[in-house]
């Protein structure tokens, strides 16, 4: 593989489609903690459900499991995602 033909390997690889229906369980696969003036306010979490499909999801006002996505590594941990007024929340 050479740089000049990476794009194009990159955008020939298969894409995982979004979930028609975010609830359920996930894996974590990616996170960040956003800040504010006053420490970590939400969290953002991106994993795969168990029909290999990709869920996007944070953390609302759960406080517990922001302390969690700060506290150790979560990639590979297990979450349940549900959804409130149409915002995928995830909890670990």
């Amino acid at each position: 593989m050479s740089l000049r033909s990476c794009p194009a390997e990159i955008d020939a690889a298969p894409r995982l489609s979004l979930a028609r229906d975010p609830s359920g369980n996930m894996r974590v696969e990616s996170c960040l903690v956003c800040f504010g003036r006053q420490g970590p306010e939400l969290g953002l979490v991106i994993g795969i459900n168990e029909l290999g499909e990709r869920i996007i999801a944070h953390t609302g006002g759960d406080e517990q499991t922001l302390a969690q996505l700060m506290s150790a590594d979560p990639i590979g941990q297990q979450g349940a995602v549900g959804q409130e007024n149409g915002v995928n929340l995830i909890e670990l």
